[in-house]
């Protein structure tokens, strides 16, 4: 998951707990990366996301969840009630436009959804 808060505030949560080595291949400027470990949680439980709300000090309306699981992330964003939501589709799960996303098929797209 990709979060970006208030102005230049972004933050990541990674799939693998991991994750910290690769954030830095993706080349973008986050200003935290955050593990389901440090949350106490594991997505989709919504104790991960209030878990980022708090750290990056910012709301659903403030970010931009980025993921390629429906059942894992975009139901839950959705539920929380975030409104930007890109899907990454690896074509591992049928599309659902109920959930109002963007769609991409990499996160190479993933600048031009942000306009950069």
């Amino acid at each position: 998951m990709i979060a970006g808060g208030t102005g230049a505030s972004w933050g990541i949560i990674p799939a693998d707990p991991l994750g910290h080595p690769n954030v830095a291949k993706l080349g973008a400027p986050f200003h935290a990366v955050l593990t389901a470990e440090e949350a106490g949680a594991y997505k989709p439980h919504f104790k991960a996301f209030e878990y980022m709300f708090d750290t990056l000090g910012c709301g659903p309306e403030d970010i931009t969840h980025v993921s390629s699981s429906f059942r894992h992330d975009l139901m839950s964003a959705y539920d929380l009630g975030i409104k930007s939501k890109v899907w990454v589709n690896r074509a591992h799960e049928p599309a659902n436009p109920f959930y109002e996303y963007t769609e991409i098929r990499d996160v190479t797209q993933l600048p031009g959804v942000f306009g950069i």
